[in-house]
């Protein structure tokens, strides 16, 4: 309602101490603009609504929610939390889209809701965390393997050869395992945690480098 939004605009402006003046300077807006909303003649949208909640130094949400509604900001958001938790099961589709789906959702919301805020830079970091350990793994094997080429033998038809003390397939035998543990493991965390936020609860993502600060 045009009524309600202006009463709160006037509200957060008299409380940051602004004048109309003050608040069109700091917002970039028209002076009539600020006076016909805050006379409820007009209702900001869009560029404005944003504009304006930078200037009063607010969240959007702030501006077009009343203070007693009764669904609570998380509650508005649970079904977006539940998808963002969700997200990194993509990794099934193709290799570190593990990352990419849940940043994407993760700053398309992370300015409207503080707890996605949150909960993204979680998961975020678990998902780079893990990334990061499978290829330091596979850069680390390549390195073993190109140190022991100086051993390598080839047979009396000089067509093949071998790695003295190292067996090529094992080693890439190793890393594929150990890529198919790591994907189950995501995919672990995403259902697990899913889970508990669905019940309310605090979610747990281990191991976890704070790529992104809290």
């Amino acid at each position: 309602m045009p009524q309600l939004e202006a009463k709160k605009i006037k509200r957060l402006r008299n409380e940051k101490g602004y004048s109309q003046e003050k608040l069109a300077q700091k917002s970039g807006l028209g002076l009539r603009t600020i006076q016909r909303i805050e006379q409820g003649n007009s209702k900001a949208r869009g560029e404005t609504l944003r504009l304006l909640a930078e200037a009063l130094e607010v969240e959007i949400k702030d501006l077009i929610e009343e203070k007693n509604t009764s669904a609570k900001p998380e509650e508005i958001y649970s079904g977006y939390l539940l998808a963002l938790h969700l997200a990194p099961i993509s990794v099934l589709i193709f290799p570190f889209i593990n990352i990419l789906v849940p940043w994407i959702l993760w700053i398309t919301k992370k300015n409207e809701s503080k707890k996605i805020a949150k909960e993204g830079k979680k998961i975020l970091n678990f998902q780079l965390t893990i990334s990061l350990l499978f290829i330091f793994t596979c850069l680390s094997s390549l390195i073993f393997i190109l140190l022991k080429m100086e051993n390598w033998e080839v047979d009396s038809y000089g067509a093949s050869g071998f790695i003295k003390g190292v067996d090529p397939f094992g080693v890439f035998l190793y890393l594929y395992i150990f890529g198919a543990f790591l994907y189950a493991y995501i995919i672990f965390f995403a259902i697990y945690n899913t889970i508990r936020i669905s019940k309310k609860k605090d979610v747990n993502y281990f191991p976890a480098i704070s790529f992104l600060k809290k």
